[in-house]
């Protein structure tokens, strides 16, 4: 009877270790996270009461062209976590071809994460159409 228990109370565990994982909010699209291996490409929206669109038809900028970055964080046991998922890194590289800003930007967002989350590695894709103010 003991044996059934603690199997009922592991099985209990595992099931419901899923639903207590810490799990950022993905945007439109994709599958639930797994409990033991995740392997995942999100698209991710942006800030919904952020505006971010302009006017083509000004004349007070200058497309630059398409610009990209990538970069990655990690979390192991969800206490050591390392890396940069943000926004400063595309800026950068607009900014080095000149660039004053960037509109029409997309998010992809990879999610790694093994043995419960124990692992996890987030790799985020950034793109968009680099500006200058003339």
């Amino acid at each position: 009877m003991s044996r059934v228990l603690l199997g009922a109370a592991l099985l209990s565990t595992l099931v419901l270790a899923g639903c207590v994982m810490m799990v950022p909010t993905f945007g439109p699209g994709g599958a639930m996270p797994g409990m033991i291996v995740n392997d995942i490409n999100y698209p991710s929206a942006l800030n919904p009461s952020m505006s971010h669109e302009i006017n083509i038809a000004r004349s007070d900028i200058e497309l630059k062209g398409w610009v990209e970055s990538t970069s990655e964080s990690m979390s192991i046991l969800g206490v050591f976590g390392k890396g940069d998922s943000g926004y400063g890194k595309l800026l950068e590289t607009a900014r080095a071809q000149g660039a004053d800003g960037i509109m029409n930007i997309t998010i992809d967002t990879k999610v790694q994460a093994y043995v419960f989350g124990a692992y996890q590695k987030i790799t985020t894709h950034l793109s968009g159409v680099a500006y200058k103010y003339k």
